[in-house]
């Protein structure tokens, strides 16, 4: 349930930023700006933009410990926080390198550790590292860039387009993560049923459904 509603949250952040982002946008592409002197006045800027990316990764980061969180339920392993590199050492050292639910943490765990990174970078900055928040600014020959975020050292990155991005990659993730942590669970000391969904979908994608036994 935790883990759903700090999604949720995030998806919420994500429509709110999308759609004003969404709109100014459009003002852009149709010159409906009012320009003066060659002087955009007033400048757009999104509303609120760096507490909504700020709170957004919170929530993200939070969204992961919960994950880490029912892992050390799962397995009975001491995590200590959102740190998959952890997970990936457990697994390594119990399953070996062939298991599958370690090859697909190992495979995720630097895009997880990167969302991590961001979130912490913005609690504690330093000189050489900092997790950067620009809203709208004004390139060489008068462009226009949208809001963008990055780390210190890495390319800017649109923040309206990656919060999607991120939402349904955190999806995508924890759900395989579960799927895979539940098939480890062989002393069957969780009563549960894997159905197959019965729904045609696109690239042959098998979706499941996860149900407790009577």
């Amino acid at each position: 349930y935790q883990c759903k509603e700090l999604l949720r949250v995030c998806q919420c952040i994500a429509l709110e930023v999308n759609g004003e982002v969404s709109a100014i946008n459009q003002q852009i592409a149709n010159n409906a700006l009012s320009v003066k002197n060659r002087v955009i006045n007033p400048f757009p800027q999104a509303n609120n933009l760096e507490q909504n990316a700020s709170a957004f990764l919170k929530d993200a980061k939070m969204f992961i410990q919960t994950l880490a969180e029912m892992f050390e339920i799962l397995f009975g392993e001491k995590v200590k926080g959102p740190r998959f590199d952890k997970v990936k050492n457990i697994l390594l050292k119990r399953f070996g390198k062939e298991n599958e639910l370690y090859n697909y943490v190992a495979r995720n765990e630097p895009y997880i550790q990167q969302i991590v990174d961001s979130r912490n970078r913005i609690e504690h900055p330093s000189e050489d590292e900092r997790f950067v928040i620009n809203n709208y600014t004004l390139l060489p020959q008068n462009q226009i860039r949208p809001p963008v975020w990055f780390l210190t050292g890495q390319e800017p990155r649109p923040i309206a387009e990656q919060m999607n991005q991120l939402v349904e990659g955190l999806l995508t993730f924890a759900e395989e993560f579960f799927i895979l942590c539940i098939f480890e669970q062989k002393d069957d000391w969780i009563p549960y049923v894997i159905t197959e969904i019965p729904e045609t979908v696109p690239l042959g994608i098998v979706l499941l459904n996860v149900t407790f036994k009577d």
